[in-house]
């Protein structure tokens, strides 16, 4: 299988040594190993009530397939369709999972190392590291407002990338997204990752997915994901657009939705591809 060209340092590193994370010792995932459980607990529900039933209890729960961050569930439902298992989605807007805690970024940590996915898809926001959206914005936001927005946005892509990186390192697979045009790939931390062994960033258009606006107009929107899945880079370096027809700008709103906020949701194929992946790689 594929899994095994990913490499594994033979044991989960540490956390990152810094203020970014909460530093408490009685969090530990060392006591629990995932398992075949046949209730597991529903895709939906609260974030911390997740944490202590499977941390804090010590609860046994099924191993995963796949997981989402900085999602609902979403590529989580294409994958249950496709009897992988995949019972979790953590973001905010769904369970209040909050990446800006410092607290419940550990929590997930310790989380995520229990329930050993084979497969984790990110997607941190990407706003603040949109040229579009500085440029628009620079004027009306403050010095400290710009960089009080621009830490938070910081702050979960490199959550992103710490997991990715605990991720390879224990033998798992993983993909981030986010547009190509972003600044966040000209980050120190972002090069240093894409420069470990394993890992290559894949650009595609997601109009070669199916991205449509409302009105059913192909939006390109030019997408990378940086992965350590030789299945990634295959099926996604494949779809570029090939479209005969003009595409629409993704400013601006149609049918009363605004298009920057319709067109991060992912089209149905774009889901499917991934679970593909998924199971070329698992």
């Amino acid at each position: 299988m594929e899994m095994e060209s990913i490499a594994s340092s033979g044991g989960p590193p540490a956390l990152p040594s810094s203020d970014y994370y909460h530093d408490d010792e009685s969090l530990s995932d060392s006591d629990l190993e995932p398992a075949s459980d046949p209730d597991p607990l529903d895709v939906a529900g609260d974030f911390s009530l997740t944490y202590q039933k499977y941390i804090t209890s010590g609860t046994i729960m099924r191993a995963q397939d796949l997981c989402e961050v900085f999602s609902p569930p979403r590529v989580t439902l294409t994958a249950r369709r496709a009897g992988l298992t995949a019972d979790f989605a953590f973001d905010i807007t769904y369970n209040g999972w909050d990446a800006l805690n410092p607290r419940m970024r550990t929590e997930l940590f310790h989380l995520i190392r229990a329930m050993d996915p084979k497969v984790l898809i990110l997607s941190p926001p990407c706003t603040m590291f949109s040229p579009l959206t500085r440029m628009w914005n620079v004027d009306k936001w403050t010095p400290e407002e710009y960089e009080s927005r621009m830490a938070d946005a910081e702050a979960m892509f490199d959550c992103s990338l710490d997991l990715c990186e605990d991720q390879h390192a224990r033998g798992r697979g993983c993909v981030l997204e986010h547009p190509t045009p972003a600044s966040s790939w000209k980050r120190d931390k972002a090069r240093r990752v894409m420069a470990i062994p394993g890992f290559r960033r894949t650009n595609f258009d997601q109009c070669a997915t199916g991205l449509v606006s409302p009105s059913n107009e192909p939006m390109k929107k030019r997408t990378s994901l940086l992965s350590n899945m030789v299945s990634i880079h295959g099926l996604f370096s494949q779809r570029q657009c090939t479209c005969a027809v003009p595409h629409r700008t993704i400013q601006g709103s149609d049918q009363g939705q605004r298009l920057s906020t319709f067109a991060q949701r992912y089209p149905e194929t774009m889901c499917n591809v991934l679970v593909q992946a998924v199971q070329m790689t698992i």
